[in-house]
């Protein structure tokens, strides 16, 4: 409370502690309310007391005022596993919120919003994966682009595909599900969006694919892997990244002055092994919210401002 004074240093017990004493008299979390672009979503302002020498002809009190910058996190995981995050000496590119078990080892590029949570919290691992739709869906067509069909009622197309070992094309607008039992792997492959005359989807498409992997298998990906807007739900399946391979294309369209972006991907997997060198994964543009508590983050002080302060 604000009338409480501990000391700076636990350690030191001495009657008139060498750091001197604090106490925090206020604090007030609100909405921000600035315009400017970029500008977090709230802020904490905190008053502290500082004093020395208490209770002497020499004491002293200073106050100040700090504002922390407070942001919510993205509910959308670019990457969310129960185990490690990569082996390799070369850590992944990742861009977005990666979530990982606390006594898990991860090991991923510092620049990345890395967000960690303790999986044995009641309610906060990976769901397991929905059970296949009864009546069982067709499988895979061996040619076309899926979602191509008459649309079924909900707008969801639903197949089943026991090995996915393969290039698939999704029409523009669809949204696709799939299931399999089996390995899942894409080295040299892609997933990714067509519209009339093969031309590569906006970046901003509203399709998304699910894959829904049921078993154990690995999901193998490499520098030749072209994954767009595609959400993986495996919590019992490991990624193992192969740094080799060209990749067939991209996820944005035929325009010279767009950058090219190989990976637009979620992942909920048990694990990642492997590095990434030349490719980042990317988060998905309309991937689903994890079901974790993800906690804000604390950004820079934004605002220190010294005050008048009375004992």
């Amino acid at each position: 409370g604000s009338g409480d004074w501990p000391n700076v240093d636990p350690s030191d017990t001495s009657p008139q502690p060498l750091n001197g004493e604090f106490r925090v008299l206020d604090y007030q979390y609100a909405e921000d309310d600035s315009d400017n672009f970029g500008t977090p979503n709230f802020v904490g302002t905190l008053t502290v007391q500082g004093r020395i020498n208490a209770g002497e002809p020499g004491e002293s009190v200073s106050q100040v005022q700090v504002a922390i910058p407070v942001s919510r996190v993205n509910q959308v995981a670019t990457l969310w596993a129960k185990g490690n995050i990569s082996d390799s000496p070369n850590s992944p590119t990742i861009e977005g919120t990666v979530v990982s078990d606390c006594a898990a080892n991860l090991n991923v590029s510092s620049s990345v919003n890395v967000v960690r949570i303790d999986q044995n919290l009641v309610d906060q691992d990976i769901p397991n994966t929905p059970t296949l739709p009864d009546p069982s869906p067709p499988v895979v067509p061996a040619s076309g682009s899926l979602g191509a069909e008459n649309p079924p009622a909900n707008m969801v197309y639903q197949y089943q595909i026991p090995t996915l070992n393969r290039s698939l094309t999704v029409w523009s607008g669809s949204t696709v599900e799939l299931w399999t039992s089996g390995e899942i792997n894409l080295e040299e492959k892609y997933i990714k969006c067509v519209q009339a005359g093969g031309i590569p989807c906006d970046p901003e498409d509203t399709f998304k694919v699910t894959i829904y992997a049921s078993g154990p298998s690995d999901i193998k990906l490499n520098e030749g892997s072209v994954l767009c807007n595609v959400h993986f739900h495996a919590p019992d399946s490991t990624v193992k990244f192969n740094s080799e391979g060209t990749p067939n294309g991209d996820c944005t369209p035929d325009n010279p002055s767009t950058t090219p972006i190989q990976v637009t991907a979620s992942f909920w997997v048990n694990q990642w092994e492997g590095s990434t060198n030349t490719v980042t994964l990317n988060p998905i543009a309309n991937g689903p919210q994890v079901t974790a508590v993800l906690p804000p983050q604390l950004e820079a002080v934004s605002q220190w401002v010294t005050q008048q302060a009375s004992p």
